[in-house]
């Protein structure tokens, strides 16, 4: 990456331009921001092919091809300019990694991953079809990973079935020999078949870590499927059968990946690179355009360089290229989904309830009690066996994570390559403890209470069975507008000095997904973000109300060196409301109340949150 350089506008249209990404034969790809902030990634050509019919056909055929496609599962034209001196393209700016860059990362998927990628790329295949094009360069580097699946780009060289018209220029090689079909390969007349046939080919690399043709391509070799995970095997086979006429259609692609068990969700591992890409995205998105003489590149991290390799990969590929390795590198195994590796995002919007729900408890018994949460950390029911025998399980978020850690011994069991924390001895009230290793500090406990007899085997079941659904399928709640949940709690305290009453050494420790604690010399001060019934209805013993940076603020307790109070940030769904509960503790006499020094930490916050 370096700077624009003196011979790129500044400007394109609507768009600033902040940097060059790559160069290739026929221009530069071009790191640019829309007026509201977006970034695109611009495809500029290059002077001397604007004169060129031949070219100037494929790049109009290229622009058709895309505004054709704007669909869920590809990455859509933005805007474009081909009567400028310089013609230009801008695309959509997909924040996430490729295909190819996963599994170079990672390693080859596991079976949930496979099902999720068969089916995103059998849906942009679908939508590909439907415009009347075959998109003839289906592979791993053209297939960028989001939270919510594949998406398929770069339409350079995509057919238009009912036109004949040239689409190569002079030299150019068209396709990527590795993923092409037999027909392709052999410079036949292409169908939509052709496509299916790359997407199984896809399938073999992301199943495998293999590319399934070597350099040689479908015409001189076979594709291994020993390797392939025997659920989907088929599926793969019927996508490279040498007859074009005997693959599926992508319709019965789709139908056939959805009936591949195990839900549809990318490994852990998968889900935390794409977030790191989301992060940085935002983060660049808010950075001001760099001047001339400042390289882009300069100073830039590494996960920053690769957020904007993955955007030039994210515009219209300038030039195919050909495969040189047979296999992927990576990891010899394929990506497991445990142990638990959400991203910080996930674990802040995670549904606790919704873990307690019947996919996940049926093994337990019939439920006698609905779900019940408390607030967003905690959800309780209860269930009866087939003895009748009831068991009230209480799923919880417990903070702060380390003092879990620290305090509670391990029975010697795991969960998932966890170590399984509780106490050991047999009660009718039973809690166990699992703390995650990745992401942030999470700390998933359950508690079984039975009448008589031992909770603790109850417990340990119920958490497992969380605990496997944490690792697949983690169930998060969507957020509406803005919302404290998915705040991080720790990036809101202003920097400078420690305040008064707080004192050295200190600075913010997260405290669970929703939490920050500021513990220093002279007091320890923790803010928490929940969602639950409005204090006026919630029936909680409270001392009075008071107004805090102009906002209704219930006190909770006042006492010399002590003040708790909750604020009413803005109403949720219901009764309930988004809250920030306050507490700080005096470590040392103060003359100062309590709550002013509660307040002068708080107050700098609470502005930078939400207003009713």
């Amino acid at each position: 990456m370096k700077a624009r350089g003196r011979n790129i506008p500044k400007q394109l249209g609507r768009y600033r331009v902040h940097a060059m990404i790559g160069h290739g034969a026929m221009g530069e790809v071009l790191l640019g921001r829309s007026p509201d902030g977006r970034p695109v990634a611009i495809k500029l050509i290059h002077g001397e092919l604007a004169d060129d019919d031949t070219f100037q056909a494929r790049f109009r055929r290229e622009i058709e091809a895309s505004e054709r496609v704007t669909g869920a599962y590809t990455a859509g034209i933005v805007d474009h300019d081909i009567e400028s001196e310089r013609p230009w393209l801008a695309t959509e700016f997909i924040p996430g990694p490729t295909l190819q860059e996963v599994l170079d990362r990672h390693g080859r998927l596991s079976l949930s991953g496979l099902k999720l990628l068969a089916i995103g790329l059998a849906s942009a295949l679908v939508e590909i079809h439907r415009a009347g094009l075959v998109h003839r360069d289906l592979k791993p580097g053209n297939v960028l990973l989001t939270a919510e699946g594949p998406r398929v780009i770069d339409f350079g060289i995509a057919l238009a079935l009912e036109s004949d018209a040239p689409l190569t220029i002079a030299g150019a090689r068209i396709g990527s020999p590795a993923y092409m079909s037999p027909e392709q390969a052999a410079g036949l007349t292409l169908t939509q078949a052709s496509d299916v046939f790359a997407l199984g080919a896809v399938l073999v690399t992301a199943a495998t870590g293999v590319i399934p043709f070597g350099t040689a391509g479908p015409l001189h070799g076979r594709a291994e499927l020993g390797g392939v995970p025997v659920e989907i095997r088929g599926l793969i086979d019927a996508c490279l059968a040498a007859d074009p006429a005997r693959r599926p259609t992508p319709a019965q692609l789709l139908d056939a990946a959805e009936s591949v068990p195990g839900d549809p969700v990318w490994p852990g591992p998968i889900r935390r690179t794409i977030e790191e890409f989301r992060a940085e995205a935002v983060r660049w998105a808010e950075q001001p355009a760099p001047e001339d003489a400042k390289p882009l590149w300069r100073g830039a991290s590494r996960r920053a360089r690769a957020l904007i390799a993955a955007a030039a990969l994210g515009a219209v590929v300038l030039t195919a290229s050909l495969l040189a390795d047979v296999t992927v590198p990576g990891h010899a195994i394929a990506m497991g989904d445990p142990p638990v590796a959400l991203t910080d995002l996930e674990a802040r919007t995670l549904d606790v309830c919704a873990l307690l729900e019947q996919r996940v408890m049926h093994q337990f018994g019939s439920y006698v009690a609905e779900l019940q949460p408390d607030g967003v950390m905690s959800c309780s029911t209860a269930l009866t066996d087939a003895d009748k025998r009831k068991t009230t399980y209480t799923l919880g978020l417990a903070t702060p994570a380390a003092r879990i850690r620290a305090e509670q011994p391990t029975t010697g069991k795991t969960v998932a390559w966890m170590p399984l924390l509780g106490p050991p001895a047999p009660a009718a009230r039973c809690d166990r403890y699992v703390v995650t290793q990745s992401g942030l500090p999470l700390a998933v406990g359950m508690r079984a209470e039975v009448a008589t007899g031992d909770a603790c085997p109850a417990a340990e079941s119920a958490l497992r069975a969380v605990i496997g659904r944490l690792a697949v399928n983690p169930p998060v709640r969507a957020l509406s507008g803005p919302s404290l949940l998915g705040l991080d709690p720790c990036a809101l305290f202003e920097d400078g000095p420690i305040p008064a009453g707080i004192g050295d050494p200190a600075a913010p420790l997260v405290s669970g997904p929703h939490g920050c604690r500021l513990s220093g010399r002279d007091g320890d001060f923790a803010i928490t973000f929940d969602d639950r019934l409005r204090p006026a209805w919630s029936g909680a013993r409270t001392l009075g109300f008071r107004s805090v940076d102009s906002r209704k603020a219930w006190t909770v307790e006042r006492a010399p060196g002590r003040c708790s109070y909750v604020v009413m940030i803005q109403p949720s769904a219901g009764k309930n409301a988004e809250i920030a509960a306050i507490d700080y503790t005096a470590r040392r006499p103060s003359d100062r109340d309590a709550c002013d020094i509660a307040d002068a930490v708080a107050i700098p916050i609470l502005k930078k949150l939400p207003r009713l």
